[in-house]
């Protein structure tokens, strides 16, 4: 396996806010140089350094590689001024026969390494003059390897199997200053994986019992009402009470020990007089110790006037994907309000947040992916954010299909930063979302052999819905709804078996 290292030697000393920029223009570059199918290049000019870079036009790329900056920019956040590396892998996949199934073998060809100094700026003229300077050559550096490298190995490729835009797949791993999360990650990577999902297809087949469904439904339902009842009585709801105002329904409250809390006031007054300036009605949800990691937030659709507070969560909590699950008015009610223009290339503001649609296309029947510019009241730039709505979901009911739903679970799986979503109270449809993607990615998990589990582990969704819910009350509310994600997973489970089977013939 190639290994490059970028810079040759040392580190590119950042601060922060250039951290994107940075990563972008490699990451990209690199890519980009290794995309040997049909592509449309893009060029794209720096907003802070005096340069430009190529990358592939590939949307699904560009989001993986920003899911990856906002991963990395996150944990320099709670770690200032450390040595960080981002890890970009190019491999080969292989087949081996095994006694159940087939084996698949991943086998990397080529490495490079980003490596990163973060440090805190000293002053406004600093980061413009010596360090900005210092930094754009060893940027321009850095790229002129790129290219060096590319160009002295270009016989040194495996063969091109795929005919696929962007030809070899690849992943890329982050890690910092003091931990091996990054030689772990590659050991794990190196591994066969073995489980086909066969018995996971199996287990759930048994549990697509109506009288096991209802059973299990009306148990979660026993166990949430008393949950409920016992926080009610101890004055667990006090902020939501407080701020009923700023709630779509009365009786769809996040619990005050497991909220989202605002850092700052958005607009004083603006959304009429409430105990907690702070509050909005969306809950996090995230995984138990030893479980896949998984991070989530659940959130009422906004009100007309918390459309500011909503921009500013996903501004503050760093998400990088939205996920609408309701039209605004389904059956002559209204379900949210607009908080972003359908169209590209039109801008929405609402107080100190601007949205701007870049980009509108469908990723599926009904499912539309919107690439989207937010800029809050501080920061220099920017952020992406990619905005998913699928249209076709009933209140209260469940898709003709979950082909639909199956597509995104699969774009999010891989997703480590938070992800926000939301139907009309953020319950229903955003709790059915919420336990689908959770258990792909731990069945994907298990596949890979990152988190060993049995089918049995994977097929309880009695449990992870029961999890859900004691982060956020009433999470997939009807039995249709229950029963719908198992048949969807069990729908995921079979693609993947027929799959492996492919790959094995």
């Amino acid at each position: 396996c190639e290994v490059v290292q970028l810079p040759a030697r040392g580190t590119l000393d950042v601060f922060a806010h250039q951290i994107p920029e940075v990563l972008r223009a490699l990451l990209h570059t690199i890519i980009f140089h290794r995309a040997l199918g049909l592509v449309r290049p893009q060029e794209v000019d720096s907003q802070l350094f005096d340069l430009t870079w190529v990358q592939c036009g590939d949307p699904s790329v560009e989001r993986r590689i920003e899911d990856k900056i906002a991963q990395f920019t996150a944990w320099v956040e709670k770690n200032p001024s450390k040595r960080g590396q981002v890890c970009l892998s190019f491999y080969e996949k292989r087949q081996k026969a095994a006694w159940f199934g087939s084996q698949e073998q991943r086998l990397y060809w080529e490495q490079w390494y980003i490596n990163l100094s973060t440090k805190e700026s000293a002053s406004l003229s600093e980061q413009d003059s010596v360090q900005q300077r210092q930094l754009q050559a060893s940027l321009e550096e850095c790229i002129h390897s790129i290219l060096r490298t590319v160009n002295d190995r270009r016989d040194a490729i495996p063969p091109v199997v795929s005919s696929a835009a962007v030809t070899f797949p690849f992943d890329i791993t982050i890690s910092g200053e003091g931990g091996s999360v990054f030689s772990l990650d590659v050991v794990k990577r190196m591994l066969l994986t073995t489980n086909p999902p066969s018995a996971l297809v199996a287990r759930l087949a048994a549990k697509l019992s109506p009288k096991l469904l209802e059973a299990e439904f009306l148990a979660l339902g026993e166990e949430d009402a008393a949950a409920v009842a016992a926080a009610a009585a101890a004055g667990g709801f006090s902020a939501a009470t407080g701020c009923m105002e700023r709630n779509r329904y009365s009786d769809v409250l996040p619990f005050d020990d497991h909220r989202i809390r605002l850092r700052r006031e958005p607009s004083p007054g603006g959304a009429g007089a409430v105990s907690d300036p702070l509050y909005i009605n969306a809950s996090p949800l995230e995984g138990a110790p030893g479980d896949v990691p998984w991070h989530l937030t659940l959130a009422q659709a906004p009100l007309r006037s918390t459309r500011e507070h909503f921009w500013q969560m996903v501004f503050e909590c760093q998400h990088t994907h939205v996920v609408s699950l309701t039209n605004p008015v389904e059956n002559g009610v209204i379900k949210s309000s607009t908080y972003l223009a359908e169209e590209a290339g039109w801008k929405r503001r609402f107080g100190g947040m601007a949205v701007k649609t870049e980009g509108v296309s469908e990723a599926h029947a009904k499912l539309w992916l919107r690439r989207l510019s937010l800029r809050g009241g501080v920061g220099p730039l920017p952020r992406p954010v990619w905005h998913w709505h699928y249209a076709a979901w009933p209140d209260h009911g469940v898709p003709a299909s979950p082909e639909a739903l199956l597509r995104l679970a699969g774009e999010l799986a891989p997703v480590q930063t938070p992800i926000l979503a939301h139907c009309s109270a953020g319950i229903g449809r955003s709790g059915v979302f919420a336990v689908l993607l959770v258990a792909v990615r731990r069945a994907e998990a298990a596949l890979s052999g990152a988190r060993p589990a049995s089918a049995e582990d994977l097929a309880d969704l009695r449990g992870l819905v029961a999890a859900c819910r004691a982060q956020r009350a009433g999470c997939v509310q009807t039995l249709a709804q229950y029963a719908f994600v198992h048949t969807a997973l069990k729908r995921w489970a079979g693609e993947r078996l027929g799959e492996a089977e492919d790959q094995g013939a």
